[in-house]
């Protein structure tokens, strides 16, 4: 009998440990009424609030979008941003789409899609692409929802008109996806942080030195199952200057900016046809 005590004590203990692994971190609150819904999935119809999302230069953030106002946390919980929804008359915000850097403009802001519903009619919808100072980027008269996919070096946004998808709209767009919400070139959850199974996201440093006007180190790791690979080099407006192939076994590059004029300049890694994340570099003269 004592023997059975021992073996099930063992085994009560062992149980413990095994289904402890989860620990409280954070509460996050927010008034339920006319709060929008951040999508984490490409087809809109997940809804889950706060989401992860991985910012292209300022990395994983905590987003929660609380009745007119979207705010964005550090890991560590720490308010990093608190973004208001430009107000429509007759209209409240419905869904937040792609809340990222680097992806409707090259310009280091925070950017999304907000789709603005009437509460009285709910097939009258429009959306709005804004930063994060409320300055309105582009509208889509009558848009709904929003799926965005890497082709070739840039990024699509398909966007359909109204609850009823009467049409689909596509756009094209000056940055791409970070390679760790994608999955052979189409986005996986667009806000959402997370390795693809069987694809390990890359690694990619800032400049060494930065700012520069000489020769920049760049370090980086690419994705395991890598055959092909580059390092791309965009100016301020988008357009692509050159592209450094990568070799898979290396772990560094260098870059001599003694060549380029000075300003912004932006830089990502393509594995294996897929962009994946981006960077900038500053070269002063």
């Amino acid at each position: 009998m004592e023997k059975f005590i021992s073996l099930l004590c063992f085994f009560v203990a062992l149980a413990s440990n095994c289904f402890s692994q989860m620990t409280y971190q954070q509460t996050y609150t927010y008034t339920y009424a006319n709060v929008p819904v951040l999508n984490v999935n490409t087809e809109g119809n997940i809804q889950i609030k706060p989401v992860i999302v991985n910012l292209s230069m300022s990395g994983q953030k905590y987003v929660i979008a609380d009745s007119n106002k979207m705010q964005i946390f550090n890991p560590d919980f720490s308010l990093w941003k608190s973004i208001n929804f430009p107000s429509i008359p007759s209209y409240e915000p419905h869904f937040v789409f792609y809340v990222s850097e680097n992806l409707f403009r090259l310009d280091n802001k925070v950017d999304f899609a907000v789709t603005y519903q009437q509460p009285a009619s709910p097939y009258d919808v429009t959306m709005r692409i804004m930063d994060e100072n409320g300055n309105i980027i582009d509208t889509v008269s009558e848009g709904y929802l929003m799926n965005v996919y890497n082709v070739d070096s840039t990024a699509r946004a398909i966007v359909s008109q109204k609850p009823t998808a009467v049409a689909y709209l596509v756009y094209s767009l000056p940055g791409s996806i970070p390679c760790d919400v994608c999955a052979n070139g189409s986005p996986v959850s667009p806000t959402h942080v997370g390795s693809i199974s069987g694809m390990n996201s890359a690694f990619l440093s800032d400049p060494i030195p930065n700012p520069s006007n000489g020769q920049v180190l760049i370090n980086y790791a690419l994705p395991a199952g890598t055959n092909l690979a580059e390092l791309c080099l965009y100016n301020s407006n988008g357009q692509l200057l050159k592209a450094y192939n990568l070799n898979v076994s290396d772990k560094g590059i260098n870059i001599n900016a003694s060549t380029l004029a000075s300003g912004m300049y932006f830089y990502n890694i393509r594995a294996n046809n897929v962009d994946c994340t981006a960077k900038k570099m500053l070269v002063i003269k």
